[in-house]
This record gives C-alpha cells, structure tokens and sequence, in this order.
C-alpha cells in the first residue's frame, strides 16, 4: 500500500445492493471493482468513491473501474461514470471501464452509439433542431 493515497487499504463500502472496493493498480493509479446493482439509489455511493479517487489521483495516474460483477446498471450508473470520465479528463488523469458484465456493457455500448454534441444539432439551412446524429459504432 501506498501511504500518499489515503483511501488505499480502507474496507470497501458496501451497501445492500452495491459494493465498492479500491484497490492499487499496477502501475501508475488505482483499480475500483463494483460489485451488484448500480441504479439510482446506489449510484451516489459509486460517484463519492470516483470523485475521491479522481480528487488524489495525479496525472497521469489512471482509475480502472472493474465492471465484471454488475448484475445490473441503469442511466443514472452511466451518468456517474460519464461523469466521472469528464472529471478524470479535466485533471489530466483517465478512467478506464474494465472486464464490463453483459448488463454494463450492454449500457455503455448503447450510451457511445450517439454523438451527443453541447447544444441543438443545426439544420441545413442554419437553424437549429432536437435530437442528436447517430453514429456508427
């Protein structure tokens, strides 16, 4: 363990649907391995572990996040990992999703197939619109 990264070696947070556990990575950052259901009532649990991994992570530190034993994930679980994305980004750092169960996979494909751009996608003849291209994938 690594004295400098204080929440290393802390029992994982657990609640009755999710578990949550930070572990070192090889290398240079952390491993995070989720564990149940990640929909709204549990995904705050999920997004204050990120936010305080990515708050000690120095770049170019990475966060891996094990996906493998969600059994399931909704938009609110994708939101906090998009998040927590965006968040790595802004500090030079990067969050990997990793060994992703059939149900998080599922999500996060179906999530990357649009291009979600800032604002109203333009028409043609210059005024905007709703909705959002899709992309191939």
């Amino acid at each position: 363990m690594n004295p400098r990264h204080p929440l290393l070696g802390r029992p994982g947070r657990a609640d009755a649907h999710l578990r949550v556990a930070v572990h070192q990575h090889t290398g240079a950052g952390f491993a995070l391995s989720v564990e149940g259901v990640l929909e709204r009532a549990t995904a705050p649990m999920l997004a204050g572990c990120l936010h305080r991994l990515l708050a000690v992570a120095r770049p170019p530190e990475s966060v891996a996040v094990d996906l493998a034993r969600v059994t399931f994930i909704d938009v609110c679980g994708l939101k906090v990992l998009l998040d927590a994305a965006r968040c790595a980004i802004e500090r030079g750092c990067s969050l990997r999703l990793t060994d992703c169960s059939r149900p998080a996979l599922r999500l996060v494909r179906m999530a990357t197939a649009f291009d979600v751009p800032e604002g109203p996608a333009p028409r043609p003849d210059g005024s905007a619109r709703a909705g959002f291209p899709l992309v191939s994938v």
